[in-house]
């Protein structure tokens, strides 16, 4: 029981941090590196990773097709 719901706080907290991630590479100019580190991710290569086997594109791409 402890497992499912540490891992369910994981996703829940994973998913949160990527729409983050989402809003900032809309709505600002800074830099992908400097975009993870304020997300809490150390390594922006990690969250590049992630970003596009979430989204199916890469961070660079979902920042043209929506920023504002």
């Amino acid at each position: 029981m402890k497992k499912v719901v540490c891992g369910k706080m994981h996703s829940i907290q994973k998913t949160q941090s990527l729409e983050a991630v989402k809003k900032l590479l809309a709505t600002t100019d800074r830099s992908i590196r400097a975009i993870s580190e304020a997300c809490g991710y150390t390594d922006h290569a990690y969250l590049k990773t992630l970003f596009k086997r979430r989204f199916s594109c890469t961070m660079r791409d979902w920042r043209r097709q929506n920023h504002e």
